[in-house]
């Protein structure tokens, strides 16, 4: 999609408020007018190609504290193809994503002598209802549907065991620990779903940076007797 027409839709959905099903539109005519080319080579077909995926740097942070993150987002081809999937209306990314998160996330357990019981619970971290109307899509629930759909048999989607209450502030714009920590404080809180016993439970979303969002649900639904939990994001930095 060309540059200007990028800059249109910016301008349209911030200015207008647009409801989804008409920014769903807009996103399908674009694609037809204008196919996407990939971030990295810009060859036509996928936003980003197989060659360019495997090129992408790895995350040396990965497992720390818990955390599992694929690759570096020190790269700026990592930072646009995150900043696309968050804001470009991203499935297409998502499904890319999914295979190099399950591999990743496969090997940092069997590392660890991990064995799962059961199917692993994917719970995706949620938006603030004003921010989840406003984007029309939540980037981390598509891609823990996307992991779904790559492995039936290993994850299962819950996305209503724990609920943002508070609209907050991108983590993104806070570049300070201490900011980002008090940033989340109280920004979650139970849904009312039913928890996942003694099952494994990945917190999904698609970037970690201080690990402050996957802490502060981790504790919450450590509270509710899930007591291994693990997070999984696209990138680390």
């Amino acid at each position: 999609m060309s540059y200007f027409f990028n800059l249109c839709y910016d301008y349209s959905m911030s200015r207008f408020g647009l409801p989804n099903f008409v920014k769903s539109l807009i996103h399908t005519g674009l694609d037809f007018l204008f196919p996407w080319r990939c971030l990295g080579c810009r060859r036509e077909g996928r936003r980003l190609c197989q060659n360019c995926l495997n090129d992408l740097p790895r995350c040396v942070w990965s497992g720390e504290n818990e955390i599992v993150s694929v690759f570096d987002y020190n790269s700026p081809l990592v930072k646009q193809a995150v900043w696309a999937l968050k804001y470009r209306h991203g499935p297409d990314l998502a499904e890319i994503f999914a295979r190099p998160l399950e591999q990743t996330l496969n090997e940092e357990l069997a590392d660890r002598l991990i064995l799962p019981e059961g199917k692993i619970v994917l719970v995706p971290v949620p938006l603030s209802p004003r921010r989840r109307r406003q984007r029309g899509y939540n980037q981390a629930e598509i891609l823990a549907e996307k992991l779904v759909e790559l492995n039936p048999d290993r994850f299962e989607l819950q996305a209503d065991l724990i609920k943002k209450i508070k609209d907050t502030p991108p983590q993104a714009t806070l570049k300070r620990r201490a900011l980002r920590l008090a940033n989340l404080k109280g920004a979650f809180a139970p849904a009312g779903g039913a928890p996942a016993g003694g099952r494994l439970i990945v917190i999904v979303d698609d970037v970690a940076t201080t690990g402050a969002t996957i802490g502060e649900i981790r504790k919450i639904l450590q509270q509710q007797d899930c007591h291994r939990v693990w997070g999984l994001t696209i990138a680390h930095g």
